[in-house]
Parts: structure tokens; C-alpha cells; sequence
């Protein structure tokens, strides 16, 4: 069998050939080198980065940056590095403590710091330095030390320089003793260091505080620092958030710098813009310097506006300078403006003047205080005219103290007023005080019209002397006013109250008890008082005038006049002297005893004259049952009553007699309705106590009318009137020419009318008080009228009852007994019968 010999080509031939030429041959040994070189480095580089990193170097150069402080650092012993980008190192739960060692003054989650290359060989710079998560604490103490003065006195021991510097996502407690506790939060801060001095700045954070809800401040600019000072020229803060649901903003601008221990702000403006009634806070000060805690302030100017408030305020401080020293704040002098611009309401201006003294202890003292004040109404009238001198010292809202003196509405006055604690005490003095100006602002303040307003609220307390010389009031004027004023959340007592008023002088105290509703108690003596105007004020109706003396004892409740009068309850003594009662007058009672039952408006007029009068009174939830006994002078008479009054509703109800002599009989009157126009009648049912049948009745009831009418017809200034028609128809045409003094003319003649005529009430209200009799009925009043001019046209009617007159004396006592038995008898008695029978007699 043949065999086949096959040759396969040579293994060279399958491969490729690659020929280096000696340019490839060299850049391939440079990166072989290179990366041997890159390779070295990092690995020379790790070694150095672990070098300058390990815990025990880090911890003494920790050491060697807090020199001459006893500062110290902790951090995790677990520590990370990078050595790409740049050399990092990496520090966990960084913590620096106080100046004492122990407590934590600065924690951090995360610390980065970038060194430089050249760190690796030689001594280490900071290149950049980034603390991620921190918490910081800044404290000053009672003695304006702050806890981070060690590390700022020592700053030059320091060599570390850091280019640049990143906090994130820090907060700060600033806890400052005098001023309270300050928070901020979301920290971002941000250093780039422009050269050798100067640093360049970005700061953001949320600043906390119980005044506002939420701030958040920016600001940026540049710091310049050298071996003695820092400076930030041109420094901008500019921040904005919200309070109580308004938001604002504003701008902080100055110039600073320290200096060793001094710091200097110029030129240093803030400007706060609100949209609560589009407010606007400016303040500058020219300068500000302080040293070692020592501060003085030049150039103070603060102006407040807010247009958007219905009352337009506006407000202005200046102070030329003012110094802080050994933790007291002095101004030589402050001067506040203050003033309220409205067309519709009442414009407020206002001028304070004084020295400024403020100490952490006691606070404010405002000494060689001068304070104006003018409200004006929008008619143009003053109020509150005030200009007065004195001292404020004012140490918190709970803790101070006020003297004023000086003119108070035109007029002398004196203010001492302190408070402390819970506790207000002092007095007030005023010469003279009107409050015809002050009745509309008391009228349209809502507040005034709740009177539970008026109480302190809990634990707050008053304890108020008050003395006014003259009190002026659109109804009364008061003079002579001491009130000693002790209240409280749940009373008001008011004890001593003494005045002179009404002529007189009054003694009492008044409570006033917060209740639902309110409670009044009222306990007063006066003493040589005109009633007239007492009752008026008091009661709102008053039908008796005189001078006296008055006591009251009174409680009630209630929120308006209409529910208090309702309520009352006490009792009510009046003893007067030489006054009028305009209850019943003279008229009105002729009136009765001769038949006429309209009020007239001379009956109206009149009032009943007495020398003295007692009347007291219990009174029972409104009502008034109360007794009265007085001595007239005309006519002369006692008068005694009794009755009740309804105080809220103004209805009288009372039963009242009058007695001309121990001998003689009762004249018994019924008052009743409406206090202001009440329905006077006879009291029948009184007159005919006893008598059971209609004549008895009657003959009860004449007789009485005689025997009044002839009492009453003697009496001075009491004989009719012959100008009223209705009256001159009873009277015979003797009566209206015979002398007023001779009392047997009036008397003859008027007694057949007072027993003939209707029994009439004197208007609606009054019958259902009479008894139902039928008297003998008078004729209409306009014949009556025409037959006394019959008579004065004859001669002889006239002259008749002259000459009859010596004898006239004599038959009075008969004639007019005798004369209503006649007319009994005839069924239709009238005038001409009435004239007729002094002609027959003769």
C-alpha cells in the first residue's frame, strides 16, 4: 500500500510578526515606568497618608492646635481615607469638649480634612476642612464671658491655616444668661480663603425663637483677618419668615470689626418690612464700640409706621448716645413720639422725655420723665389732655412702679402707682376731672359695655385710693371724692365712698360681685342732700324735693338699669325737711271735692308744700311697699300714706289721707298708674267704710265732701279760681266778687256743687277705685258758664250779697247743711237753683 507523504508549512508562517521600532520600544518602557511610578506613589502615598493619619498622630496634633486651652479632642478610632482626589481623611464622632475637659462643647457625625500633597513628605497642610451633622453649643455667662474666649485668645498659637472650610446641615444653641436661649438650625457655611487676609463667606440657617414661627437668615460677604483683628467690611444679613401667620423680611447692614478686646460696628441699619398692616421698623446707629463688655451707642434713630392699621400709628426714638457699662445701660436722655392719625375715630399723640437707666437686676429706670398726652375726638374735642413729670421704674411686666404729677385735662393731679407681683397699689388725685368728654368713648367701647370687664383677672389684685375734688357729670356735679377701691377676679369693693353731692354729704360703700349675673350692694347714708336729684339718679323718677337726710340699703343684680331695678332689694329711709311733694297739689285736690275730673294744667302745676316728711320703704325684687307721713304747710294738714311701687315698670299704687285737725275728718285719696302721669281719685270705698246701702253710701260721701270742702276752702291760697269755667259754674255769682280773705262767700255757695256734682274719675284708670253710686247729677258746664255773666250784669244780684254780707257770717253754718238736703229732693238740681236761693233767703 503506498503511503502519502504530506508536509505542513512551518509553525512561523501562522504566527504574526511584530517588529518595535525604537520610538515604540521607548514610550512602552515610559509607561511601564509610569505606571511602576503611579503605582509606587499610591502605594508610597497610602503609606504616608496612614503615616500622618494614624490615631495617635491625629490625636497629638489635635493636641498641639488646642495649646494653652485644657480643650480636648475625642474621635472614633476607626478612621477612613482617600487618597484620590486629594488626600482625605476621614474622622468619626468628632467631639470637642469645654474649656474644663469634660463637657461637650461641639459634636460632629463626620469630619473631613483634605491635606495637601506635598502633606505626604512634609508638614501637613489643611487644604479643606468639612464637618458634616454638627451640633454646637455657644454660652455666655453672667459676667459677659463667652465659653469660646479661650480658643479666640489663643488663635495665634494656632498654625493651621485651612483654605477653605464647609459646615453642613449644623445647628447652634446660643444660651446667653441675660437674654435667654437662641436656636439655630440647617447650618450651611461656607470659607474660601481670597488670599493671605482675606476669607470670603456664604451662611444660611433657620434661626428659632417663641417670637416668631420660623426666620431664615442668608448672608455673605468678606472677613479680613490679621494677627489683632477681624474684620467684616461691608457685612449683609438678610432674612425673612412668619409670625403669629404674618410674614416679614428684612436687612441687617454694617460695618465690623474686632480688635483685640474691642468691636466696632458703623453705620449699622436694620429694616424689618411686615405684612401685618404693612409695618416697617428702621433703626440706625451710628456707631457702636464696645471693650471688655463696655458698650456706647452714638447716633440712635428708630422710626415704626404701620398704614395698613386703621389707626394709622406712627412712632419715632432718638437717643444721642447711650452706654453700656458694668451691665448698666445710661442715656442721658431718650425721647419717644408716639401719635395715631384716623378721620373717623379718636387721633393719640403722645411726647416722652427722660433719662434712660437699665440694670439686669432692676431694670428700667426712666428718671426726669416729662409725659404729654392729647387724645383728640374726631369733633376736635381733647381728652386725656395730660402733661406731667415724674420717674417710671420698670423691672417686668409683673415688678413697677410710677409717679406722675403735673396737669391732668388742664387740671392739678397726682399719680402713684406700683405693682408687684400680683399686687397693684397707689393712688390717684385729680383736682378736677369732667367726664362730659369721656361719655362717648365709655358709650362706643364694647368692652365698657360688658361691666364683667372691669374685674382684674385672677391673681391679679387692686388696691386703689382715689381722690377727686370735683367730679363733674352731665346730671350731677360731685365734689369732695374719696373711694378707697380693693378688687379682685371675683369682687369689687369700694369702701369708704364718701362725696359731697347734692348740696350734702354722703357716707356708704358699694360692692360689686362677679357673678352671672352681676351683684350690687349699695349702703349710703347722705346727710343735707336735695332729694329731688338723689331720687332722680338713682331710681330715674322722683316726685319729691327738699333737703335732707337719706339711707340706703340696697342689693341687686343684673347687666342693664331695666334688670338691676327689677332685682332690687333693701330698704329706703328719707327724712326732709321744708320741701314740695308734686304728687297731689291744692288744685288738684279742690278739684276733686268740687267734681272736676280732667286734670287741668294748673292742677298739674302745683305742688303741696310741707315742713317735713318721713317716708321709708322695704323693697322686695323691684317693688317698693312703703309708708310716708308729712307735716303740710298748705294747705295745713298731715298727710299719711301707704302704697307700693313698681320700680321697673314706673307704676304707684298707694292709698293716701289728709288730715286737717285732730278733729276732723280723713280726706282719703286713691293714687295709681304710670308714676309719670298716675290717676288721682277720691277713695270712695274708704269714705263709705260701714254703710251697707246705696243711701247710707251717699250720705256718707256727702257729708265727708262738706265737711273737706269747708276745711279746705279756709285754707290760705286754696279758694277756686273763678278764670276756670268748669269751677265758676259750681260757685255763686256772690263768690266771684266777695273779697278772697271773707270766708263765708266761698263757703256758702260751693258746697251744693261738691255734693251735687257726677262722680266722675279723673280719667280711665280711676273708676274701677269707686264705688258704684249715682250722684245727682250737675248740668252740662256750659250753661253754668252763661248765668255768672247774667248775674254780674244786674246791679242788684251784685249788690245784694254785699250788704247781706255782715250777715253772712252768721247763716254759713246752716245754709250749706241745709242746702244739699234740698237737692236731694229735687230731681234735677243745676246752676239757676244754685244762685237762686241766696236771693230767696233774703
Amino acid at each position: 500500500m503506498p503511503t502519502f507523504l504530506v508536509s505542513s508549512p512551518p509553525l512561523m508562517y501562522s504566527l504574526p510578526k511584530f517588529h518595535f521600532s525604537p520610538a515604540h520600544w521607548r514610550i512602552s518602557r515610559m509607561a511601564l515606568v509610569a505606571c511602576l511610578i503611579v503605582a509606587g506613589v499610591y502605594l508610597g502615598g497610602s503609606a504616608a497618608l496612614y503615616r500622618v493619619s494614624e490615631h495617635e498622630a491625629l490625636q497629638q496634633r489635635a493636641r498641639e492646635a488646642l495649646a494653652g486651652t485644657r480643650r480636648n479632642v475625642q474621635f472614633d478610632a476607626h478612621i477612613e481615607r482617600s487618597l484620590f482626589p486629594r488626600p482625605t481623611i476621614i474622622l468619626h464622632n468628632v467631639v470637642l469638649s469645654e474649656a474644663d475637659g469634660k463637657a461637650p462643647a461641639l459634636r460632629a457625625q463626620e469630619v473631613k480634612i483634605g491635606i495637601g500633597w506635598s502633606s505626604l513628605i512634609s508638614e501637613p497642610t489643611i487644604e479643606k476642612l468639612v464637618l458634616n451633622d454638627v451640633n454646637a453649643l455657644l454660652v455666655r455667662n453672667n459676667q459677659g464671658r463667652w465659653n469660646i474666649a479661650d480658643l479666640w485668645q489663643t488663635r495665634n498659637q494656632r498654625p493651621a491655616v485651612f483654605n477653605r472650610v464647609q459646615i453642613n446641615r449644623g445647628s447652634l444653641i446660643v444660651r446667653d444668661a441675660e437674654q435667654g436661649e437662641f436656636a439655630f438650625s440647617q447650618i450651611n457655611l461656607a470659607l474660601s480663603r481670597q488670599n493671605a487676609t482675606t476669607i470670603s463667606y456664604q451662611l444660611e440657617a433657620h434661626a428659632h425663637s417663641p417670637y416668631w414661627e420660623n426666620l431664615q437668615l442668608t448672608a455673605t460677604g468678606d472677613t479680613i483677618s490679621s494677627p489683632n483683628s477681624q474684620q467684616f467690611p461691608k457685612l449683609a444679613v438678610k432674612f425673612n419668615g412668619k409670625e403669629n401667620g404674618y410674614t416679614f423680611s428684612g436687612s441687617l447692614k454694617t460695618n465690623t470689626a474686632w480688635q483685640e478686646q474691642d468691636f466696632i460696628a458703623e453705620n449699622s441699619k436694620l429694616e424689618i418690612a411686615s405684612h401685618r398692616h404693612n409695618s416697617t421698623f428702621n433703626i440706625s446707629i451710628t456707631k457702636l464700640a464696645s471693650r471688655y463688655g463696655d458698650t456706647k451707642l452714638t447716633g440712635i434713630n428708630a422710626v415704626f409706621t404701620a398704614p395698613s392699621h386703621p389707626n394709622h400709628p406712627t412712632g419715632t426714638l432718638a437717643a444721642a448716645q447711650a452706654q453700656w457699662q458694668d451691665n448698666e445701660l445710661r442715656s442721658n436722655e431718650i425721647n419717644l413720639d408716639l401719635n395715631t392719625r384716623n378721620s373717623q375715630q379718636d387721633n393719640l399723640d403722645i411726647n416722652a422725655k427722660s433719662e434712660l437707666v437699665w440694670r439686669n437686676a432692676s431694670g428700667a429706670q426712666f428718671n426726669k420723665l416729662k409725659f404729654i398726652s392729647t387724645q383728640t375726638t374726631p369733633q376736635g374735642t381733647p381728652r386725656f389732655a395730660s402733661e406731667m413729670e415724674g420717674s417710671l421704674n420698670f423691672a417686668n411686666l409683673a415688678n413697677w412702679h410710677i409717679q406722675l404729677q403735673g396737669l391732668f385735662d388742664k387740671q392739678p393731679a397726682n399719680i402713684a402707682l406700683s405693682r408687684n407681683e400680683n399686687h397693684i397699689t397707689g393712688s390717684l388725685k385729680i383736682a378736677k376731672l369732667n367726664t362730659k368728654n369721656y361719655a362717648t368713648l365709655i358709650q362706643n367701647n364694647p368692652n365698657t359695655r360688658d361691666i364683667s370687664q372691669i374685674f382684674p383677672a385672677a391673681p391679679l389684685t387692686y388696691q386703689i385710693n382715689t381722690d377727686i375734688n370735683t367730679l363733674e357729670t352731665p346730671r350731677a356735679q360731685i365734689d369732695n371724692i374719696h373711694a378707697s377701691i380693693n378688687a379682685n377676679a371675683d369682687s369689687i369693693i369700694i369702701a369708704p365712698l364718701t362725696a359731697d353731692l347734692y348740696s350734702g354729704h354722703t357716707d356708704g360703700s358699694l360692692i360689686i360681685q362677679n357673678r352671672t349675673p352681676i351683684a350690687y350692694q349699695f349702703h349710703q347714708k347722705a346727710e343735707g342732700v336735695q332729694i329731688h336729684p338723689l331720687l332722680q339718679d338713682l331710681f330715674q323718677q322722683s316726685r319729691i324735693s327738699g333737703k335732707g337726710t337719706t339711707e340706703f340699703a340696697l342689693t341687686a343684680q343684673g347687666s342693664s338699669p331695666d334688670e338691676i331695678l327689677a332685682s332690687l332689694n333693701g330698704s329706703v329711709k328719707l327724712d326732709i325737711n321744708d320741701g314740695e311733694w308734686s304728687g297731689i297739689s291744692p288744685n288738684r285736690i279742690r278739684n276733686l271735692l268740687v267734681g272736676i275730673g280732667n286734670s287741668t294744667p294748673e292742677a298739674e302745676a302745683a305742688a303741696m308744700p310741707f315742713s317735713h316728711f318721713v317716708f321709708e320703704a322695704k323693697v322686695q325684687n323691684g317693688i317698693s311697699n312703703h309708708t310716708a307721713q308729712a307735716t303740710l304747710t298748705q294747705p295745713a294738714a298731715t298727710m299719711t300714706s301707704s302704697g307700693k311701687l313698681n320700680l321697673a315698670n314706673n307704676e304707684i299704687s298707694e292709698d293716701i289721707q289728709f288730715k286737717g285737725n285732730a278733729d276732723s275728718q280723713p280726706l282719703p285719696i286713691r293714687v295709681s298708674g304710670k308714676m309719670d302721669n298716675p290717676s288721682v281719685s277720691l277713695n270712695f270705698q274708704q269714705i263709705t267704710s260701714g254703710s251697707t246701702t246705696a243711701e247710707e253710701k251717699q250720705k256718707a260721701i256727702s257729708n265727708a265732701l262738706k265737711q273737706q270742702w269747708q276745711w279746705f276752702i279756709a285754707q290760705p291760697n286754696t279758694q277756686p279760681e273763678n278764670d276756670n269755667p268748669a269751677l265758676a259754674a259750681s260757685q255763686p255769682a256772690s263768690a266771684k266778687t266777695a273779697p278772697t280773705k271773707v270766708a263765708p262767700k266761698p263757703v256758702r255757695k260751693p258746697a251744693t256743687p261738691a255734693i251735687t256734682a257726677t262722680e266722675q274719675p279723673e280719667n280711665r284708670n280711676e273708676a274701677k277705685h269707686e264705688p258704684r253710686i249715682v250722684l245727682p247729677k250737675a248740668k252740662p258746664a256750659a250753661k253754668p258758664i252763661r248765668q255768672p255773666e247774667k248775674a254780674k250784669a244786674s246791679d242788684k244780684a251784685t249788690r245784694q250779697p254785699e250788704k247781706a254780707q255782715p250777715k253772712a257770717s252768721e247763716k254759713t253754718t246752716t245754709k250749706p247743711t241745709r242746702q244739699p238736703e234740698k237737692a236731694k229732693t229735687n230731681s234735677k238740681p243745676n246752676g239757676k237753683q244754685a244762685e237762686k236761693a241766696p236771693a230767696k233767703k233774703k
